[in-house]
């Protein structure tokens, strides 16, 4: 094989190796339905994708987001007791590390666990978007109501 054909089939090997790159990126990227702002904050999808009365659960941003005729609010998945992972149930949440139960409000109902789980801030950016803010609590029973549902 003379160079220029070995230039020539390295050079197609590597553009093969950066498209393949490239498409993975952009397919992980438009198939996300939620994208990260940063550490504790996050964006998802505009509120009229979520139907009324529903419950979505986001496990990488450690949240339940509630859709309710009223409007929206997120509760933390983590317990304050020592921060295991809680489990929706009809009835609310249970933490099986230590035996904490919470009602659909996030509230304490037995516990070790001193208080009730967090809700999160929520609100909408430019294009309709809701963002949920994980570095700011908000008083439990607070609901956002977005601009366009």
């Amino acid at each position: 094989m003379d160079r220029r054909k070995l230039i020539y089939y390295l050079t197609g090997a590597v553009s093969a190796c950066v498209c393949g790159l490239f498409g993975a990126i952009g397919c992980r990227f438009f198939s996300s339905q939620v994208s990260r702002l940063g550490r504790t904050m996050f964006r998802l999808a505009q509120a009229k994708d979520y139907p009324v009365n529903s419950i979505t659960y986001f496990e990488e941003m450690g949240l339940f987001l509630f859709r309710k005729e009223e409007g929206f609010f997120a509760i933390s998945n983590t317990c304050p007791h020592l921060g295991c992972k809680v489990k929706q149930r009809d009835e609310g949440f249970v933490c099986h590390c230590h035996g904490s139960y919470f009602d659909q409000q996030g509230k304490v109902l037995t516990g070790p666990s001193p208080r009730h789980l967090a809700w999160y801030k929520i609100s909408q950016d430019v294009y309709g978007m809701l963002v949920i803010d994980r570095k700011e609590e908000v008083k439990p029973g607070t609901l956002y109501s977005p601009l366009n549902s």
